[in-house]
């Protein structure tokens, strides 16, 4: 029988922190290039439920990442600050992690700690608005002008301001 007074605390790695943290926030799906140090995050978080999809080169995860985060409205994590990867215009998002951080070990109630403080952490972020006479003035010179021409972005496809 083993002694209580001998036994180990659980350890947790960066990787599971780093798995465990973006299953909190509840993300699906996440890019990156296979190998060292992506794979030990990346089996860690299928294990958490979590996609991974799995490019040869980090400009095709990146693109993937982005338009993931455009057409779904959630992020594109690209191994990410989640906060602000929610927060704003969603697209791609990408976060270097050295393997010398994801190898190092903290016990398992650490690890809780840290992950219900990432929860609980952070502003909620701002939405600016323009001016409404402001907005007036642009609608009154639009509706004068001979043949306006309108170009726009990303905001106004997220915003689904199609009908405005």
């Amino acid at each position: 029988m083993a002694d209580a007074h001998n036994s180990h605390p659980s350890l947790v790695d960066g990787n599971a922190l780093v798995a465990k943290s973006l299953a909190q926030a509840d993300v699906a799906h996440m890019f990156g290039v296979v190998g060292i140090p992506v794979t030990a995050v990346a089996t860690r978080a299928v294990a958490l439920g979590i996609r991974f999809i799995a490019f040869h080169n980090e400009q095709s995860a990146g693109y993937a990442a982005s338009a993931y985060g455009y057409l779904s409205g959630r992020p594109g994590i690209m191994l990410t600050v989640i906060k602000h990867a929610y927060s704003g215009r969603p697209g791609g998002c990408y976060l270097d992690l050295p393997s010398d951080v994801l190898h190092q070990t903290i016990t398992e109630s650490e690890a809780e700690k840290l992950l219900i403080e990432a929860k609980n952490c952070g502003e909620e972020p701002v939405i600016e608005t323009a001016n409404p006479s402001e907005i007036a003035k642009a609608v009154s010179l639009l509706r004068k002008a001979e043949r306006p021409l309108i170009v726009f972005g990303k905001g106004a496809a997220i915003s689904r301001a199609e009908m405005e």
